[in-house]
């Protein structure tokens, strides 16, 4: 239908341009419109004729030339088709196809090129193409670009490259690029497909091997999707979480732990944020529960999207425990040192008290539900209770108020040779229950772990410190039980300094002498300590532990030095303390510095007499602080600086309201400026700082070339500080 429409068109156009033409002619040949009337009007065969002709020739010619431009505009439109087609083509083709021009920049990147190299095409563009080929390759592209460019012009060459290919994280793959030109838009560009030569065994290999790594890695790796469903769980989760494999598989992520909500909202942050931690307590089917360490990151395909989350799940219930455990060694290390520095020289009436606060900080410490003293009896027959703390303060429950030696057992045979006794866990069937009515009590109490401390004082048993928890407890820690026993210890001297003190009071009569034996006493128990502590100070090799063995020693020696000048004065109500402290700075520096000439000490005491309290709180702090000087505070260095000997200066003087002053300043390289007295890590500054809170007075410390500790207190302490 429409080939009739156009010759009848056609037939219609010729037959009205002849007749167009025919009127043309003749208003050409006559030039009058009249003329041109008349021709319209009448004309002649032949003038018809030629007209005709002429008319037919021009109409072929117009023909012609809307041909022409038809053709013309449908060879255009076939171009931008093919181009578009190509484009298309190119950007869907499954490999990497890649255009280049002379110079190697890329001018065209399409998806596959994307996924391959992992760059977006807006950051390939413009790019020299060796930018995505590793070092090894750059020579060997740039020679074949060359010699494709002199190659035949009408074909321009075709050439394969092995090459190594460099994607955006820096990975390295193999490749085979297929470079040819072709001529677009007037200009000869450079095609180039590139095949990535990982093989699909190898590929396979990859994945076997992860899959091993899966299987063989130690601790639990579990994928989940996004939802929180196991994909996947490795066996060392299986036996984490103690159940088959596949019913691990089969269960939801999240109902693995205690807290539900905590987990959930984790997934979620993980999915957003990417790689997160958490601790958190996972629950086993059995209903026993551990603390994790779960760190999760998303897991990306291909194409970068996120498809699901690879948690890693690591047990820290033990590094957890021996955090805690750690903690508190150093705890009770503090206490034990604090209690042995309060119970110095502590007066009767406030022995009872002290005790109990000692119980309530050991009981709170440690967690226990009581923890107690039992005395024996002067006839030895019975253990007496002699004071308990329980938590809830207040209650005893079946706690017994005797216990009869006379019972045929072996832990009160333990007591009685000095050993510790632990009993954990308990349970109500134990056949050790059965050896003690107070053992058995144990489980009337709910008590799940026991520990018995001998009270030792002067070689005597005393009685025993008992503890009790109604949890499990590991009550066999070697440094647990040793800093227990210093804390027993301390307890039972004084009990023991209670009972002298007490029998000293009710004789009269022999009170001096009794006196005089104590400190006599106390000070060869002090001396058989520090000569027990050289004897080990000469066989350790270890620097760090002769280091502590001294520190120890000069501690002793400056207690002793206290008793030995009341042994030896006709005055027992004080103590010279200018001769005191001359004695014991020069033990300090014979024990501390080898050559005396590379420091000097230089003493400016007050001839005063002071009470035994006073003298034993300078010592100390003069042993303390000393100590620290010859140890930190004059390196090889700072002696070299100073072009003399360093000096350490020692003033003791009354000052008024009844008050002394103690200063031990030194020309030393200082402490750091943001030194804290109340966050000393060492033994010695933290005994110093709360020597001077018991005895209620201040100390200074100025930083001004070297260091100076200025220390004000009472003369006499008031009763019970």
């Amino acid at each position: 239908m429409k080939v009739n429409l156009k010759i009848i068109s056609l037939t219609l156009l010729v037959i009205f341009s002849l007749w167009i033409t025919d009127i043309i002619i003749d208003y050409a040949h006559h030039g009058s419109l009249d003329s041109f009337l008349q021709i319209i009007k009448g004309r002649s065969g032949d003038e018809w004729i030629s007209r005709t002709t002429l008319s037919g020739l021009i109409l072929l010619f117009g023909f012609l030339m809307s041909l022409a431009i038809e053709s013309k505009k449908a060879l255009v439109k076939s171009l931008q088709d093919q181009e578009t087609e190509i484009r298309r083509m190119f950007k869907i083709a499954g490999e990497a196809l890649v255009v280049l021009d002379a110079k190697g920049e890329v001018k065209y990147w399409n998806d596959g090129a994307e996924f391959l190299f992992r760059y977006l095409q807006k950051e390939a563009l413009g790019k020299e193409f060796k930018h995505f080929l590793g070092p090894q390759s750059y020579d060997l592209f740039d020679e074949e670009l060359i010699r494709l460019k002199k190659s035949t012009p009408g074909f321009k060459g075709r050439t394969s490259l092995i090459l190594v290919g460099r994607r955006k994280d820096n990975s390295e793959f193999p490749c085979e690029a297929i470079m040819s030109w072709a001529r677009i838009n007037q200009s000869w560009l450079a095609v180039v497909l590139i095949h990535d030569l990982t093989t699909p065994i190898e590929k396979e290999k990859k994945l076997i091997l992860k899959e091993w790594a899966l299987n063989t890695f130690p601790h639990s790796l579990i994928i989940i999707n996004r939802q929180g469903k196991i994909i996947s769980a490795n066996p060392a989760s299986a036996q984490l979480w103690k159940i088959p494999r596949q019913e691990l598989e089969s269960k939801s992520f999240i109902k693995l732990w205690e807290k539900e909500d905590e987990v959930n909202d984790f997934i979620n942050e993980v999915w957003e944020k990417g790689l997160q931690a958490v601790r958190i307590k996972a629950l086993r089917k059995d209903g026993s529960r551990f603390l994790a360490l779960v760190s999760a990151s998303p897991i990306k395909n291909e194409e970068h999207q996120k498809v699901a989350i690879l948690a890693f799940i690591q047990d820290i219930t033990a590094t957890q425990d021996e955090a805690q455990a750690r903690n508190l060694k150093d705890h009770l290390e503090q206490l034990a040192t604090n209690l042995a520095v309060s119970f110095i020289n502590l007066t009767p009436d406030k022995v009872d008290s002290e005790i109990n606060k000692a119980l309530e900080l050991l009981g709170s410490s440690l967690g226990l539900d009581y923890c107690y003293l039992y005395l024996f009896s002067s006839d030895q027959k019975k253990l007496v209770l002699k004071s308990v703390w329980h938590l809830p303060p207040g209650l005893r429950e079946s706690l017994p108020n005797e216990i009869a030696v006379n019972e045929s057992n072996s832990w009160l045979e333990k007591i009685s040779q000095k050993e510790t006794h632990t009993l954990s866990p308990i349970t109500p069937n134990s056949p050790l229950l059965n050896q003690s009515p107070f053992l058995k009590s144990l489980t009337w109490r709910d008590t799940q772990a026991f520990l018995a401390i001998p009270l030792i004082s002067r070689q005597k048993v005393l009685g025993f410190l008992g503890l009790e928890k109604s949890s499990s407890w590991q009550v066999g820690d070697p440094e647990i039980i040793s800093l227990l026993r210093l804390v027993a210890e301390s307890i039972a001297n004084t009990l023991e300094q209670k009972v002298l003190e007490q029998q000293l009071a009710l004789s009269l009569q022999e009170k001096e002498s009794l006196l005089r034996e104590l400190h006599h006493r106390i000070k060869n128990n002090l001396q058989f300590m520090a000569s027990l502590l050289n004897l080990h100070l000469r066989k350790t090799k270890s620097k760090k532990l002769r280091q502590i063995l001294t520190e120890s020693q000069s501690r002793i020696k400056s207690m002793s030095l206290v008793h030995e000048s009341l042994y030896s004065s006709q005055d027992l109500s004080g103590i010279n303390i200018a001769a005191y402290i001359s004695n014991l700075v020069s033990y300090l520096s014979q024990a501390y510095i080898p050559n005396q000439e590379k420091i000097q000490i230089k003493i400016d005491i007050e001839e005063i007499t002071v009470d035994t309290n006073l003298a034993i709180f300078c010592g100390l702090i003069i042993n303390e602080l000393l100590s620290n000087c010859f140890k930190y505070a004059y390196p090889e260095e700072h002696l070299e600086k100073l072009g003399q000997p360093g000096e350490i200066k020692i003033k003791f003087k009354t000052i008024k309201n009844e008050r002394f002053q103690l200063k031990v300043i030194d020309n030393g390289i200082g402490l750091p400026s943001s030194f804290d007295l109340e966050k000393a890590t060492s033994v010695g500054l933290r005994l110093v700082n709360s020597l001077v809170k018991q005895y209620q007075g201040t100390i200074k410390i100025e930083k001004n070339r070297g260091t100076s500790f200025t220390i004000v207190g009472p003369l006499k302490r008031t009763n019970g500080s």
